[in-house]
């Protein structure tokens, strides 16, 4: 025959929890700023089709690069899990 002292055990913590931290979890949205900054962007090749002797070529005209830009501040709106207390 089994122990019934798991099952217990696992009743009192449940009955605990409950008492201790009586509560629930919400998601709330929050406004962020955020502040401007430098972003690594990649610019593709670029290439052209172009006909030659009666065949279709792709010719690369300039390769890809990595461009520094500027990203303007701004406001972000984001989830965030916050703990409310039952009254």
């Amino acid at each position: 025959m089994r122990s019934a002292y798991p099952l217990i055990a696992a009743l009192f913590v449940v009955f605990l929890v409950g008492v201790v931290f009586a509560g629930h979890w919400e998601v709330k949205e929050v406004k962020v700023w955020v502040a401007g900054h430098y972003e690594k962007v990649w610019v593709p090749a670029v290439y052209k089709d172009v006909i030659i002797n009666n065949r279709l070529v792709r010719i690369k005209l300039r390769n890809g690069f990595w461009r520094v830009v500027w990203v303007p501040g701004h406001w972000k709106v984001i989830k965030v899990r916050v703990w409310v207390e039952d009254d």
